[in-house]
């Protein structure tokens, strides 16, 4: 038995009819677990359920809100902000397209972390140069991170010197796809937890036959919990509704109070 206590979150998963399953982490497994994935756990009956960590090897873009962004002290510079829908997503590329056809600048992708005072300091993600001349065949630029961003929003700045700003759009960022391949017995219910800082690697036995784990037809497992937190975080959603419930009906009771103290009779004065 493991338990799970420990682990922030443990949301429900969809199984398909089929021998081997496999599940794709979805961002939010990969923003809230360890960056080695080492406390992740597949849970049936609360016995742990054996899995092969599979890297793929390719990346899932993702759709960043983008707006534009310039800093008017700064008049040399163009500033692109991209707001992602959670922090400490793993990152790994930011690209995005233009329709100029001859340019070069000077690029470089940063973010603003708050310190302990909550004063914010830049982070400097990744940069690169971009060259692009009329006889090259794409305006696709592509900015590899040298590390993952600790925020959820991105800032992408580009040196034009005394050049025009470049129009830019179909921005994206790209995430590492990483998957777990198990087989489940029909009907099982399972959960996945992760969020456990101190959980180390887990060794099973099923590393022994991979390459048949690999090889055999899989069907596709899905994160069924619409609650991102799984059961964890429906136990601190009720606790905070039960919170919230009993502090309403105080205060109705105090001003109910109030109001029969404001009717009752004054006593009559010693006169």
């Amino acid at each position: 038995m493991l338990e799970v206590e420990p682990w922030r979150f443990r949301p429900a998963v969809k199984l398909i009819p089929g021998s081997v399953q496999q599940l794709e982490l979805t961002p939010h497994v990969l923003a809230h677990a360890q960056a080695g994935l080492g406390d992740l756990r597949l849970i049936a009956s609360g016995k742990q359920v054996p899995f092969i960590l599979e890297r793929a090897g390719f990346t899932r873009a993702l759709a960043p809100e983008v707006s534009r962004t310039d800093d008017p002290k700064k008049p040399r510079l163009s500033r692109w902000t991209l707001r992602l829908r959670q922090a400490q997503l793993p990152l790994t590329t930011l690209s995005c397209e233009t329709k100029a056809t001859l340019f070069q600048r000077e690029t470089q992708v940063i973010e603003e972390v708050p310190d302990s005072r909550g004063e914010r300091h830049p982070r400097i993600l990744g940069g690169s140069s971009w060259i692009r001349k009329p006889d090259s065949k794409s305006g696709r630029f592509s900015v590899k991170l040298s590390l993952p961003p600790q925020t959820e929003t991105l800032l992408l700045e580009i040196d034009n010197g005394d050049n025009p700003a470049l129009d830019l759009e179909k921005f994206q960022v790209f995430l590492p796809v990483n998957r777990l391949l198990f087989k489940a017995a029909p009907g099982a219910v399972m959960e996945l937890c992760h969020g456990n800082t101190k959980a180390i690697l887990p060794n099973y036995d099923l590393s022994l036959v991979a390459p048949q784990i690999l090889a055999a037809a899989k069907s596709d497992a899905t994160l069924a919990d619409t609650d991102p937190a799984g059961s964890a975080g429906r136990n601190s959603s009720g606790r905070t509704l039960s919170f919230v419930f009993f502090g309403v009906l105080a205060l109705v009771v105090a001003v109910l109070m109030g109001v029969i103290v404001r009717l009752l009779p004054k006593p009559a004065s010693a006169g």
